[in-house]
């Protein structure tokens, strides 16, 4: 299994980084909700991904 800091798996390190890049954008939640309403999930992770790539990852 594949380790990093303190013990914890890459999986809950990256869900962590996830998570602290969405709470650093909170007021583009409703944006986004937006954009799950009116195109669908998919829509909403395409535009997700695409600006996380923009962004130059989840980097905290």
């Amino acid at each position: 299994m594949d380790h990093s800091e303190g013990g914890r798996s890459a999986d809950a390190n990256s869900r962590d980084d996830l998570f602290a890049w969405l709470a650093g954008r909170v007021h583009r939640w409703d944006d986004w909700g937006e954009i799950a309403y009116r195109k669908g999930a998919s829509a909403l992770t395409s535009h997700l991904l695409s600006v996380i790539v923009g962004a130059g990852g989840l980097a905290r």
